[in-house]
């Protein structure tokens, strides 16, 4: 059984320069646009790399006890439920 991946649209973002940095913010004005997708397929390109790592690194600092006590704080003084 041979599997092939099939489109039904194609996205292109420009950026300056191929940094994770780069990436990031053009995922983000993706995901803005077209809202958050189920699955990214990669060629396994540096900067997908990159950016897994930072996002790992992120996911990890907002799970800790003191920024979701920070984040809780900020929202109960703004209101926010």
């Amino acid at each position: 059984m041979q599997l092939c991946l099939a489109t039904k649209a194609i996205h292109i973002e420009l950026i300056s320069d191929l940094t994770t940095e780069s990436f990031l913010a053009a995922l983000r004005r993706f995901m803005a646009r077209r809202g958050r997708s189920h699955n990214i397929y990669s060629d396994n390109a540096t900067c997908f790399k990159g950016a897994n790592n930072t996002l790992c690194k992120l996911r990890k600092m907002f799970n800790s006890d003191a920024i979701q006590e920070e984040i809780n704080n900020f929202m109960t003084s703004e209101g926010v439920r």
